[in-house]
């Protein structure tokens, strides 16, 4: 019986969007591709996962501004894609990351608080969880537009923002 493999933290990204292979375009955009692995998920989702030690801020920034350039390149593109963030424990499971980080990563996006708050956001909106936005207000995250979803431990943001900066 082999033992079970270390926990390590890492940033999450969990998205939901209409166009498979969304989020790894992102990733290759934002010049994440090295600190952001990108996978397919068990369900709808796309996930990508950063190494630990990343600049979280940064990757955040990049990943939504280059989700925005690709979803603002297709005219007439659905709306309701999401990003979620959050960061905890994660494991190597089987051909990719499982623990609870991923899991809470993709339960943000089906959380009906979370999606209720984000129905009127148009084409793209970003969750990050509780202590995760916690995190990086401490770290230089800038709270404008950003609304609490208390019931859900969560924070959502509309996009593209009106002028503002992360």
């Amino acid at each position: 019986m082999g033992e079970a493999q270390p926990g390590i933290r890492r940033l999450c990204v969990a998205a939901v969007t209409w166009s498979a292979g969304l989020l790894a375009a992102a990733c290759q955009l934002a010049d994440a591709d090295r600190p952001c692995l990108s996978l397919d998920a068990p369900d709808d989702t796309e996930m990508a996962f950063a190494p630990p030690g990343i600049h979280e801020i940064a990757v955040v920034t990049r990943l939504t501004a280059a989700m925005e350039t690709l979803i603002s390149a297709r005219p007439g593109a659905p709306v309701g894609a999401m990003l979620a963030f959050h960061v905890g424990i994660t494991r190597i499971e089987g051909d990719g990351f499982g623990g609870p980080a991923p899991s809470r990563a993709r339960s943000l996006l089906r959380d009906p608080d979370v999606r209720a708050a984000t129905a009127g956001c148009g084409r793209l909106a970003v969750i990050m969880s509780d202590g995760l936005y916690s995190d990086l207000q401490g770290e230089g995250l800038l709270p404008r537009e950003w609304r609490p979803v208390p019931a859900a431990g969560a924070w959502v943001r509309c996009h593209p923002p009106s002028r503002s900066s992360f």
